[in-house]
């Protein structure tokens, strides 16, 4: 009887003890994505000689988190490849780290983490890890973040560093492109009256070194300040603007801003009306005449730059207008968007969106890329009409269950001979242009301890 009594007793002790603070939650968790495409038009104007092709891209993910005792570490192994893209069957873009990094939670309103990681604010204009593209935008970093019990409040504030490698005992250039030597952000948000009013800040500063000389760098500051308006309401808003600054990577001095205003009309449960508006600024070149490249004229840059913002959805599906100061398809002019979108939700797991762009330059003055160099307007600033046409879009998305869901989209352009102009394609002379996809995203959880417990508690 002895025995067995201490048998008991041990046993509870052991469940004493999962169910105490030395309780270990592990998951494990897995992604498959295909999203197979048709690029007739996709990013850039179709012109006469081209023609659309389908290719697939294969995204792969395995993913692990592990907690105890308010510490734990989440690793994401990714693979991204196209298909037939390999050689001898041999991976080409290779496996990869998305995600490893540690956390501390300090009563339950401190959180330390640390390592490679993604950062996501208010609608992801800045600072995201989009959905739409297929490798994680990463950033090796470390994060303190604060919450209040009530979730009301929220503030995070954040540094990175980049180096090549550790093979330099000495100062070195960072010459990996579109990334920064050294980055700062902080962020902080609260929401009012029952989350009907929420504001949100974000201050973002990225530090370049200047090509052939480590020492110096170029530092570029990006403000925001998000308002959200009657989030629980049939008329719901959202406003914000950025500000940005400084010297880019490229040694430019930096002063630009974008601007956007939203409202959403919910005209029945499964019905809404948004019209929105945005502003991105740009330059008038009016003044450089034949001048080839602007950057070397100690100009401004007033184009705005998205850094590590998403560009999918924003303006527009077919990614014609991806904000890159000098260096985007407007030329750094400038951008107006205003669209109209409908969402509809048909049944329980179906929805349906259509959208309606129109887009604009900011400024009328622009270099026609479809000239010869043998033309005398070649290389000039001249002056266009404003107009850049408009984009159509159609999406569909049937979450089919929990763990799997399957979106489909169908988009075209109706373009002007301006944007034919900006393409390099002389006018009235570029192809019907559309764009159409299709996302199989499978995520299942393979392993949850929480719930194989309880399971095997019953």
């Amino acid at each position: 009887m002895k025995s067995k009594n201490l048998i008991r007793l041990a046993a509870l002790l052991v469940l004493l003890t999962l169910k105490g603070p030395l309780f270990a939650q592990f998951i494990l968790s897995g992604e498959i994505r295909e999203k197979p495409m048709f690029k007739d038009g996709y990013k850039v104007l179709k012109g006469p000689g081209d023609d659309g092709y389908v290719v697939n891209n294969q995204r792969v993910r395995l993913n692990t988190q592990f907690e105890k005792n308010d510490m734990g570490f989440v690793v994401t192994i990714e693979d991204v490849r196209t298909w037939g893209e390999s050689k001898a069957n041999a991976t080409v873009n290779g496996l990869g780290l998305a995600k490893a990094y540690f956390y501390i939670n300090f009563c339950k309103r401190f959180n330390f983490t640390i390592g490679r990681q993604t950062l996501d604010y208010d609608d992801g204009r800045y600072l995201t890890n989009s959905s739409w593209g297929d490798p994680t935008l990463a950033h090796d970093a470390f994060l303190f973040k604060f919450r209040t019990l009530d979730k009301r409040t929220a503030v995070d504030f954040g540094s990175a560093i980049s180096n090549g490698s550790d093979k330099s005992n000495f100062l070195t250039s960072y010459d990996v492109k579109n990334l920064y030597k050294y980055f700062v952000w902080a962020w902080a948000a609260h929401s009012f009256w029952d989350d009907d009013f929420k504001i949100s800040f974000l201050s973002a500063t990225d530090f370049n070194q200047k090509a052939g000389n480590a020492h110096i760098l170029y530092a570029r500051t990006a403000l925001s300040a998000y308002f959200y308006l009657f989030s629980s309401h049939k008329v719901s808003g959202l406003v914000y603007a950025y500000g940005q600054w400084g010297h880019n990577r490229y040694g430019e001095q930096v002063a630009a801003y974008l601007a956007s205003a939203k409202v959403q009309y919910k005209m029945l449960p499964s019905l809404s009306l948004e019209l929105a508006y945005d502003f991105v600024s740009g330059n008038d070149f009016s003044a450089l005449g034949s001048s080839k490249n602007p950057s070397k004229n100690n100009l401004v840059v007033h184009g705005f730059d998205r850094f590590f913002g998403g560009s999918h959805g924003f303006l527009g599906y077919l990614d014609y207008f991806v904000p890159d100061g000098f260096r985007d398809i407007t030329q750094g002019a400038g951008l107006h968007q205003p669209y109209l979108r409908i969402k509809y939700q048909a049944f329980k797991k179906h929805n349906f969106e259509l959208a309606g762009r129109y887009f604009a330059l900011a400024h009328p003055y622009i270099q026609d890329k479809s000239l010869k160099e043998t033309d005398p307007n070649y290389g000039k600033f001249q002056k266009f009409s404003r107009n850049l046409g408009g984009e159509i879009d159609f999406l569909y998305t049937f979450q089919v269950r929990e763990d799997f869901s399957i979106q489909a989209g169908y988009s075209f352009y109706l373009p002007t001979t301006t944007l034919e102009r900006l393409n390099g394609i002389a006018p009235k002379k570029s192809k019907f242009s559309e764009f159409a996809y299709l996302l199989l995203t499978y995520k299942p959880v393979l392993f949850d301890s929480e719930k194989h417990q309880r399971k095997h508690a019953k």
